[in-house]
């Protein structure tokens, strides 16, 4: 990749304690080949928007912006899942429960992204918002099992409040991202 242009999604930052009580997934799986997030890394991620160069960020800072005026939500999780498919697993993720804002603010992001170049949404076509908790290392043994679930202590839900652009950089032990833009969701 070249140094001049940056790994982008844009994502909803998670409070501290839903992302920690996410985090406990990965307690009772260690045994599990999967590279896991670290708490501090976890997010709501809406679209990937791939490699791009500081011309095209600051047009995605405008975009969220503009689109930022929808105000706050509440969002709740749904069970964790392995992504694609357990036969082709690259993810553990968790998606969220049908949330009609979400979905709002998902179509608005899309079109004002398509409206402003449409070559910002050639990674964004489905809407598919999620927390990526863990990254496959390898392909598990076929006798794995997994029981989807969740945390019973209820903070699988929080307020969507922000809106943020984070720079990724693929990594060992982990991917690192780091919140390059933010603004508050606000009516």
């Amino acid at each position: 990749m070249s140094h001049n242009l940056k790994r982008l999604f844009i994502a909803i930052p998670i409070n501290e304690e839903v992302r920690n009580s996410l985090a406990k997934i990965s307690e009772h799986r260690s045994h599990w080949p999967v590279r896991w997030v670290p708490a501090e890394n976890l997010h709501l991620t809406l679209v990937f928007l791939g490699n791009r160069n500081n011309a095209a960020i600051n047009t995605i800072k405008q975009v969220i912006d503009k689109v930022a005026k929808t105000g706050f939500f509440r969002v709740r999780l749904s069970y964790f899942e392995i992504f694609p498919s357990k036969k082709r697993p690259k993810l553990v993720w968790v998606k969220t429960r049908n949330n009609p804002d979400l979905e709002r603010l998902f179509d608005q992001l899309y079109l004002t992204l398509k409206a402003a170049d449409p070559d910002l949404i050639s990674f964004c076509k489905t809407y598919l918002p999620h927390v990526t908790l863990g990254r496959f290392k390898s392909r598990p043994h076929p006798a794995f099992t997994f029981t989807p679930s969740l945390p019973r202590d209820g903070t699988a839900t929080f307020v969507a409040d922000r809106l943020a652009l984070y720079k990724s950089t693929l990594g060992t032990p982990h991917s690192i991202y780091k919140e390059i833009h933010s603004i508050a969701l606000n009516s």
